[in-house]
């Protein structure tokens, strides 16, 4: 068990994980390496995260924009 080692996440689970379509951060030359895409991937929010976040802002503000006209 101590000489395990843990393995890298790819560019593409990376884009999974914080909600963004396969190859999002793929451009069409090769000049994109993976340490762009993570750099890419690392400055972003995840966007289910983002979506629920938003939606109860919006639900929220909206029921009390109701209660004070």
């Amino acid at each position: 068990m101590a000489n395990e080692v843990v393995r890298r996440l790819t560019p593409l689970e990376c884009e999974r994980l914080q909600g963004f379509p396969d190859n999002w951060t793929k451009t069409n030359h090769n000049l994109c390496v993976d340490s762009t895409r993570f750099r890419i991937i690392g400055n972003s929010i995840a966007i289910p995260c983002a979506d629920y976040v938003f939606a109860r802002m919006i639900k929220y503000g909206f029921e009390k924009s109701q209660e004070f006209p």
